[in-house]
């Protein structure tokens, strides 16, 4: 298991000035909502935004969800679609889990 703590190379905090994005992600909660945006964290994979819902709650979400063009060509298909390499890690995985 990796470990993603404060001194770990795969991640990098960024202080910025405060910014506001809006979510275009059409399946989340607060799909078309702007959200102020607290933290930024740059992991190796991926950027992650920190903000704050309305209770003062901390959460977080993947920047590629206030992504229009991204979100944009995500859609919802009539029939499941998959690659049988994918199948056949789930398989392997799986097998290696004690259900």
């Amino acid at each position: 298991m990796e470990n993603y703590g404060f001194n770990s190379p795969k991640w990098r905090y960024n202080t910025h000035k405060q910014q506001r994005v809006t979510i275009h992600y059409f399946l989340h909660p607060l799909y078309t909502k702007d959200i102020e945006i607290i933290k930024e964290l740059n992991f190796t994979t991926e950027k992650v935004y920190v903000f704050k819902f309305f209770d003062n709650t901390e959460t977080h979400l993947p920047a590629w969800m206030s992504d229009a063009d991204y979100c944009g060509r995500c859609v919802i298909q009539d029939k499941p679609e998959s690659s049988l390499f994918a199948l056949l890690e789930l398989r392997k995985f799986l097998d290696c889990v004690d259900l």
